[in-house]
């Protein structure tokens, strides 16, 4: 259904149809299996004028990333418990349950976070869901910019740094 749509047509336009189509796609991985479900992220790249734009829709915790200049800036936000927090508090505990590598880092985390920390694979959404709202994000593209789009078992399993490593070393 992505590729149906115009790669010169008007951003609001494709965010509106993006969301439709990964409701689209929980109704049927909802009928097609029975108490599962699963998350996504999905992009669509926009020409328009000679400007390029990424619009990226998410459900879960799959995320997308952009390489930036070297640096890698997570775009998605995941549908887990720290979603509705303030977002100020919210990035400071997303950034330390993400850098926990050892035994050590997970001591370093409040009480709070190492409570998150063990329910950090838990998604609020997923596409199967009865009833799901997917996050849409647009993001201005420059010349030698990278969208990096990983499941869930990479995030959890590598930090930020070490995927931005490995990206920018392959």
């Amino acid at each position: 259904e992505l590729e149906k749509l115009p790669a010169d047509a008007d951003p609001r336009q494709i965010e509106d149809r993006m969301k439709e189509i990964l409701q689209e796609a929980s109704a049927v991985v909802r009928q097609e299996v029975l108490g599962g479900g699963t998350t996504a992220t999905v992009v669509k790249i926009l020409e328009n004028f000679g400007q390029r734009k990424a619009i990226i829709g998410h459900v879960g915790d799959s995320r997308g990333y952009l390489l930036q200049n070297g640096q890698l800036i997570q775009i998605t936000v995941d549908d887990g418990h720290t979603k509705r927090m303030p977002e100020a508090e919210k990035k400071i505990i997303d950034e330390h349950l993400d850098n926990v590598l050892t035994a050590e880092d997970k001591i370093r985390l409040t009480e709070k976070e190492r409570v998150l920390f063990e329910i950090r694979a838990q998604v609020t959404q997923a596409l199967g869901g009865a009833s799901i709202k997917p996050n849409v994000y647009e993001v201005d593209l420059d010349e030698g910019d990278m969208l990096i789009l990983v499941s869930d078992g990479v995030s959890d399993n590598l930090i930020p740094n070490e995927i931005r490593t490995i990206v920018v070393n392959n």
